[in-house]
């Protein structure tokens, strides 16, 4: 029996990462070859309790380690960025293409208002800074030892900004030669704060049966998080390939929240693990059609508390 409760959390957690062939709807080079996209709402995350507090943090620590008594030290940020960040910068797309090197072939997409103030200017006084003429487009290089990146600003025709970062070169120019300022990096729930798409799934995790069993049965797998009232609300979205995959998928995820009652006198005297048994509790898990939605509402506080004592965060 000991040897369960582990075997279940282990398939339990396997579901939040299962997902081949996930199409985001966008035809663009900037998600050829990846494996996964990271979308940020900046805006909807600092007006979240939790963003809140992270936001008055990283001021509080950057204060302290620029030793700034008078403690304005966002306001001297935003004169120099010539920009507030909090308010100019809408959304943060990040696409990967590798798991085990994921700082290879990244490419990042962050959405601005109508401006980027100062950033082409700063970018002089960065390690190995070049610049490249491309067709309409200037590329900034930059760079030390084997690390390197560029970034461009496009433009649209209402005046707002799009700022393109690769790793490499390349990709670059085929993301400009493509137009991809039209990438969407506009979340699809109007309530989250933060997407994921898991476009391809890691080989690793393909050797192992139960993920492979999964895998077979899923067209795509998304999550979602959002705020709502004093919660966290994660939502897992597992797309199947017909109903009846997404009705068994959607049993296996109801049984292994059923499993967890069962060893409840084993777990009792490890912290840990009743505090994992008492979130998979509250996992709510439903069906529409081929799509099966994993929900679970997560006291904001128990995050925040969670933070300070593992992260050694001053919340």
């Amino acid at each position: 029996m000991k040897v369960g409760y582990p075997i279940a959390l282990t398939l339990c957690f396997a579901l939040c990462w299962m997902g081949q062939g996930i199409t985001n709807g966008q035809d663009s080079v900037l998600t050829q070859d990846a494996k996964f996209t990271l979308k940020v709402d900046v805006a909807s995350f600092a007006r979240t309790k939790l963003g809140g507090r992270l936001i008055k943090l990283t001021e509080q620590l950057a204060s302290e380690e620029l030793e700034d008594v008078q403690g304005n030290v966002l306001q001297k940020v935003q004169e120099a960025l010539g920009f507030d960040p909090l308010k100019e910068i809408r959304t943060i797309a990040v696409v990967g293409a590798s798991y085990e090197d994921p700082q290879e072939h990244v490419k990042l997409v962050m959405q601005m208002g109508t401006t980027t103030g100062n950033l082409e200017g700063l970018a002089l006084a960065l390690p190995g800074y070049e610049a490249e003429d491309y067709g309409s487009q200037t590329i900034h290089a930059v760079g030390d030892g084997d690390q390197h990146a560029f970034a461009t600003i496009l433009t649209a025709p209402d005046g707002k900004k799009t700022i393109l970062a690769t790793t490499e070169k390349g990709d670059l120019k085929a993301a400009i030669d493509a137009e991809s300022a039209t990438y969407a990096t506009a979340l699809k729930s109007a309530d989250a704060f933060m997407e994921i798409e898991v476009l391809e799934l890691p080989a690793e995790a393909l050797e192992q049966e139960q993920v492979a069993n999964i895998s077979k049965m899923l067209q795509g797998v998304s999550a979602s998080l959002a705020e709502k009232g004093s919660d966290l609300s994660i939502e897992l979205n597992l797309t199947a390939s017909n109903d009846k995959r997404a009705e068994q998928i959607q049993q296996l995820a109801q049984g292994l929240k059923a499993l967890g009652g069962l060893f409840e006198q084993e777990i009792q005297d490890d912290d840990d693990l009743q505090f994992l048994s008492g979130l998979i509790d509250r996992v709510q898990v439903n069906r529409e059609q081929n799509r099966v939605v994993i929900q679970l509402a997560v006291p904001e506080q128990l995050v925040v508390d969670f933070l300070r004592e593992e992260a050694d965060l001053p919340l």
